[in-house]
């Protein structure tokens, strides 16, 4: 076993009992949701409990286990106020081209097999309390997912290759969301985050670029929308026209948050495009270990097969019920 299969074996293994502790966390949180019905349908009780209960188990254990093998140590790269501000509309366009794109898809697939398409986190947010999504969705999440899945992950994996690193962070990233339209836009978010901390050496840009993204998505989305004098998630067409005709005002701070939303990604899109051949990771591995699949390199081990093989699961799970 070559060391780059030997290093993902670690990896897999840490992965896959993080993974099993953290099942039975959410074991145990149903359980305590259960003793009062009421709880389950509350947004902000669900939230909490699910992400302390991942929080305290998955992330830690894996950590622990991972904490055996060596970090990588990269002299930290800064970048200038226009070279961050690039990067947050690159992560615009990560996050609502490929997020319209999986919602689309999914909306298609739901159509042709007879059911409503939904969406959990959607649902899960419009019933939860505004400081506990700031608390945990806008703050906590981006800055224990980055610690782990770019800071962790990468510097442990980072002597497989640069390639290989940034393929399994963004890879683990989509699928521990567990749920096709959420995986999709996180794998390539995961991979324009994991580029950048590889480039930089410098979490503290990845931790703010998805602080910025999930203040967007999950906590100013939800403000504008409840703003509005209808609920345009069930409205229909004819509701929305009729109600921009009477009372138009009402939507303006939502049409503005829209603007905002549609010019950043443009302007993303378009940076991509124009730089798209600077998006190149020069490796330092030996050549014989460039031949490898990188993709066989990290899956290649039962931990990992274990891991992907329950994430997959509760992904297409999600798709039919």
């Amino acid at each position: 076993m070559t060391e780059r299969k030997q290093i993902f074996k670690q990896v897999g293994t840490a992965l896959a009992v993080g993974t099993l502790l953290s099942f039975i966390g959410e074991l145990i949180y149903g359980i305590i949701l259960g003793l009062n019905p009421e709880w389950i349908t509350n947004g902000t009780i669900v939230l909490m409990i699910s992400s302390i209960s991942i929080w305290i188990t998955k992330y830690p254990v894996a950590a622990w286990i991972l904490s055996k093998l060596p970090s990588a140590k990269n002299k930290k790269v800064h970048l200038s106020g226009k070279e961050f501000v690039s990067c947050i509309f690159l992560t615009f366009a990560c996050m609502y081209v490929f997020n319209c794109l999986g919602v689309g898809i999914y909306s298609v697939f739901r159509k042709i097999i007879g059911k409503e398409a939904i969406s959990l986190v959607a649902e899960m947010l419009s019933e939860t309390n505004y400081v506990v999504i700031f608390i945990f969705v806008v703050i906590g999440a981006p800055v224990i997912e980055e610690l782990f899945f770019r800071k962790l992950l990468i510097d442990k994996t980072l002597a497989c290759g640069k390639k290989t690193a940034v393929l399994a962070s963004a890879l683990i990233f989509a699928l521990v969301h567990g749920n096709f339209q959420q995986s999709l836009y996180t794998f390539f978010m995961g991979l324009l985050l994991a580029f950048l901390y590889v480039k930089t050496a410098n979490i503290v840009y990845p931790i703010l670029l998805h602080i910025i993204i999930n203040f967007f998505g999950g906590f100013l989305s939800k403000y504008m929308v409840e703003q509005l004098p209808i609920d345009i998630m069930q409205a229909t067409e004819k509701e929305i026209a009729a109600a921009l005709m009477t009372n138009g005002g009402d939507f303006i701070g939502f049409l503005l948050y829209v603007a905002i939303v549609v010019v950043f990604t443009l302007i993303g899109v378009v940076l991509w495009i124009k730089n798209r051949k600077k998006f190149k990771l020069e490796e330092e591995s030996k050549p014989e270990e460039n031949k490898e699949n990188s993709l066989k390199v990290i899956m290649a081990n039962p931990g990992m097969i274990l891991f992907s093989g329950f994430y997959i699961f509760m992904i297409l799970l999600l798709l039919v019920i």
